[in-house]
């Protein structure tokens, strides 16, 4: 079961549906702003009362930019930058409260337990009674910063948590309330959702919290700056760059020095936000890929931040990074893909460089659709002393509520084990066997995986196969020079396809004749990985099904990005190599490198390849033959209605077989299961 708070959300939407179009009617003659303050009024006299009214509200101002996300994202699609006014309704999805709670609960929670101060604390996993009051440090000193702070979603229960801190140290009521405001500190450069945090916040506990809104600094107010050029530069562009903004340390110190409090106009208090340390930082950042930012932004990211350039959300969080205290935590919600792919790769480098990973949780991908994304929750702290991290991977249709506080498998896991999975991806699920298998060698070593062509107009090169004229497909070739010795105009092409293993997807025709090569070596992508056309390879669809991967042996045949080839270096290893990309060895190592629908090139050559004794490879080769050639039949055909069920248990047996000769010599014995469903046998009939 889900917990109440997401089925209350789809009441709200329809709720929030109906105030904005009364909104509309009453003031839409009145201009924007004014349909917006009515709206917000309205949506917070409804959650008045209601025990989750910080969060409902939240809801509502994210459902008040609801149309103008869909347009943005369309606007994304065609590949038109977003503006920097743009980025807050285009990111702007809040945190569910219990990943929120999560991720305060380990950092925040944690530090306070060092403190010596015993909280109920459901969420923290992996406290050590060693470390508890280990930290002398005051508690009102802690300083607290959400750098993306939208309208406090996880400003509030950090504040709920360091009050119940404070009343359980004596604090009377009245006190804590200013003491709160002095703990924290927002930043965010959307004003309207600033504004709605700080009035939540003030209503919920009496103080007014400084949630500041980065706005770009006019020049005629920042005229005595113009000197320290990085520091005028930065203050010109903040409300563009945000909170990843960079004031030079040396050129922050000079100016502290030359002006007092009072009289800069704000420029003294923002250096000093950006250049302070933070004892606790918390976030979950804006999600927007870097090559869709406006170029001045983009610019921007690619000089300071070019190993995290991928997404917004890793630029925030390699700058949070500095501004955390040594001794503190930060804890961040965002896309899981950071754990895995190439382009986040910089960023788990830095990472597990400079920090531990306290806590990590990895949600499945039925859990906050609202994101789009599939999402991880982690905490690292401040420093690196080699302490192992509580992981959890919470799997599809479970309640991540429950497992955040007590269900699932937890893991300890030493960071140090990264050191040998592709990209140091974070793979904390599987065994210690599972990860020396990469120290044997890559599938990269055995097989040469190649790109296919792009035509630039498939309409005009491309036909289904049935439907090229008699005579003109030549399925046979060896070669180019041997196709055009055979007249031929059509070559068979490898377009991906649906999930299918061991033959087939023969799908498509492509136009090669001599005059079609000298206008696809001109257009498209230029006619990539010629030497390769026509020869005995493997293919396979980058989209896998749902989480299985297969491969088919083609010949003859020309092939596109979305089919992409492996080319044996060695001719005799087509069918081990074949045997293997159809196992479940090799799908369980795609699916811990890249946990996605999509299998990327890199993933496969990065997988761990090991060489098969001679006996081994004896069985692996019949198994694969016979299984390629009862495909082989099936896909043209030519299968009775008699031998279609012997060919489907014949080929199931086949496959459980070679699965459990690939688990034993990965050593996966135990972890790996040879057992093959039904509905993975790609077969037509069946």
């Amino acid at each position: 079961m889900r917990q109440p708070y997401f089925c209350f959300t789809m009441t709200l939407r329809k709720k929030a549906k109906t105030l904005y179009q009364t909104a509309s009617e009453k003031l839409g003659h009145k201009g924007e702003e004014a349909v917006y303050r009515y709206y917000i009024g309205e949506a917070i006299k409804e959650c008045e009362g209601r025990e989750d009214a910080f969060f409902s509200v939240s809801h509502y101002f994210q459902a008040y930019n609801k149309d103008k996300r869909a347009a943005l994202n369309k606007k994304k699609m065609s590949h038109a930058r977003i503006s920097a006014e743009e980025i807050p309704a285009v990111t702007q999805l809040f945190t569910p409260p219990h990943l929120a709670e999560y991720i305060i609960q380990n950092s925040l929670g944690r530090y306070l337990y060092e403190c010596g101060i015993s909280l109920d604390l459901p969420y923290a996993d992996g406290l050590r009674p060693e470390d508890f009051g280990k930290r002398k440090k005051d508690i009102r000193e802690i300083r607290i910063l959400d750098p993306a702070a939208g309208t406090g979603n996880l400003i509030y229960p950090a504040a709920r948590l360091m009050k119940k801190a404070y009343l359980k140290l004596g604090y009377g009521e009245g006190e804590v309330k200013g003491l709160l405001a002095t703990n924290f500190i927002g930043l965010d450069i959307d004003g309207r959702a600033s504004e709605l945090a700080k009035f939540l916040l003030k209503r919920e506990f009496g103080a007014d919290f400084d949630i500041v809104t980065l706005k770009s600094f006019e020049p005629s107010s920042i005229e005595n700056y113009k000197k320290w050029k990085g520091v005028y530069e930065g203050l010109l562009l903040l409300g563009e760059r945000g909170t990843v903004s960079i004031f030079p340390q040396k050129e922050v110190e000079e100016i502290q020095k030359s002006f007092s409090d009072g009289a800069d106009g704000g420029v003294l208090k923002t250096l000093s936000i950006f250049n302070s340390k933070y004892d606790i930082i918390l976030m979950n950042p804006p999600y927007l890929a870097s090559s869709d930012c406006g170029k001045g932004l983009l610019g921007f990211i690619k000089k300071h931040f070019a190993d995290y350039k991928a997404d917004l959300f890793a630029v925030f969080i390699a700058r949070c990074l500095g501004m955390l205290d040594k001794g503190g935590y930060m804890g961040v919600v965002c896309p899981f893909n950071w754990m895995f792919t190439r382009q986040f790769g910089g960023l788990r480098r830095l990472i597990l460089s400079s920090s531990d990973i306290m806590n990590l949780a990895m949600l499945p991908a039925d859990d906050y659709k609202e994101a789009v994304v599939y999402l991880s929750c982690f905490v690292v702290s401040g420093k690196k002393e080699g302490v192992k991290g509580s992981y959890i991977k919470i799997e599809k249709g479970a309640d991540s509520n429950q497992a955040l506080i007590n269900g699932g498998k937890r893991y300890m896991v030493d960071a140090s084990r990264y050191q040998n999975t592709p990209y140091n991806g974070i793979m904390f699920w599987v065994s210690q066997r599972f990860i020396d298998n990469y120290r044997s060698g890559r599938l990269a070593d055995v097989l040469e995986i190649r790109q296919g062509l792009a035509t630039g107009n498939n309409k005009k090169y491309l036909k289904k196969i049935n439907e090229v004229p008699a005579g003109e497909l030549v399925a046979d070739a060896v070669s180019t020079e041997d196709f055009d010795n055979k007249g031929g105009v059509y070559a068979p092409y490898n377009k991906g396809g649906q999930y299918r293993k061991w033959f087939g997807n023969i799908e498509y025709a492509i136009r090669f004749d001599k005059h079609a090569r000298e206008e696809l070596s001109k257009s498209g992508n230029r006619l990539p990985s010629r030497a390769y056309y026509f020869k005995p390879c493997v293919t396979w669809t980058l989209v896998s099904s749902k989480g299985h991967f297969g491969a088919r042996l083609s010949s003859g045949s020309l092939f596109d990005v979305g089919g992409s080839c492996g080319f044996p270096k060695k001719e005799g290893d087509i069918y081990v190599i074949l045997g293997f990309l159809c196992s479940v060895v090799a799908t369980a190592y795609l699916n811990a490198q890249n946990p996605t629908i999509n299998c990327q090139v890199g993933d496969i050559k990065n997988l761990p390849y090991i060489e098969p004794s001679d006996g081994q490879r004896a069985r692996i080769e019949r198994l694969v033959k016979e299984n390629v050639e009862i495909a082989r039949a099936d896909w043209f055909g030519e299968v009775s209605a008699e031998s279609a069920k012997e060919n489907f248990l014949k080929m199931k047996r086949n496959e459980e077989e070679l699965n459990e000769i690939f688990i034993k010599i990965y050593g996966l014995e135990g972890e790996l299961s040879p057992d093959v469903p039904d509905r993975l046998i790609t077969l037509k009939y069946k």
